[in-house]
């Protein structure tokens, strides 16, 4: 890790979504251009028996915008800076790029993780695309809008006008478009990222995703700790929010409530 990405985080800011004091915490990390309320179909699942935590990411943040570097080592330094009021070991969550800082996360503080959940993990298994990447942050209209964000799930029908607007008010945010610029264009370049040793890890990935395409070698990354969702894209956690969170609730630390 460089000088410049240790010094250069960015800003992330945490948010609590629910659940009662003196539960066990546990964390979510969105995808790419995206923000906390990505976990709207997961996070109430869990009121009952946990804290429940979004973080978002440099340049996904409300102003002031701040992307940093843009690379998922360097969000990891800032994630772990915001979550530092929360009770260590949690269990993490991340999706998509969420996921490499998650891996972030858990190689630099291992101590922060009692286990892993990485929905389409970014840089794990092969690369994210880039075209989408290129083109997410350029969006302008409904129009061109529409067809690019049907691409992150199976059934286009999931796409419906009031997700499309929220997404380009979302990047009409003050400094956002740039901010994702850089985070795409870093994205874009990462290499193959591994799994910590000694951190229990579980992988849940859509057949259909076509953003983070899974790979044959999930299976020799991930073993039986991998869960490939039939017939859903690259939003396990919005396409087949029983389904996941059912794995994330199997993979929460052993001294946290059933």
């Amino acid at each position: 890790m460089t000088d410049a990405t240790q010094s250069n985080p960015g800003r992330a800011t945490l948010h609590r979504l629910g659940g009662e004091d003196g539960a066990p915490d546990l964390l979510l990390i969105h995808g790419f251009a995206s923000d906390r309320f990505a976990w709207s179909a997961t996070a109430p699942d869990f009121f009952r028996t946990h804290r429940v935590w979004a973080v978002e990411l440099p340049g996904h943040t409300a102003a002031p915008i701040d992307a940093g570097s843009g690379d998922p080592a360097a969000m990891a330094l800032a994630v772990i800076a915001a979550i530092a009021p929360l009770q260590a070991p949690m269990t993490i969550v991340g999706h998509s790029l969420g996921g490499a800082v998650a891996v972030g996360i858990a190689a630099r503080r291992p101590d922060l993780v009692s286990s892993l959940v990485l929905i389409a993990p970014a840089g794990v298994g092969g690369k994210t695309r880039s075209d989408f990447l290129e083109n997410f942050p350029a969006l302008e209209t409904a129009d061109d809008a529409r067809p690019l964000l049907e691409q992150l799930v199976a059934r286009p029908k999931l796409i419906g006008p009031q997700m499309v607007q929220y997404v380009l008010g979302f990047l009409d945010a003050p400094g956002r478009r740039e901010a994702l610029r850089r985070i795409g264009d870093r994205l874009s370049e990462i290499g193959d990222v591994g799994i910590p040793a000694g951190v229990p890890t579980v992988a849940v990935w859509g057949d259909a995703d076509a953003i983070n395409v899974p790979s044959p070698r999930l299976a020799e990354i991930f073993g039986d700790r991998l869960h490939l969702l039939q017939g859903v894209g690259h939003m396990p956690h919005v396409e087949q929010a029983r389904a996941t969170n059912a794995i994330i609730r199997a993979a929460l630390k052993p001294a946290d409530p059933a």
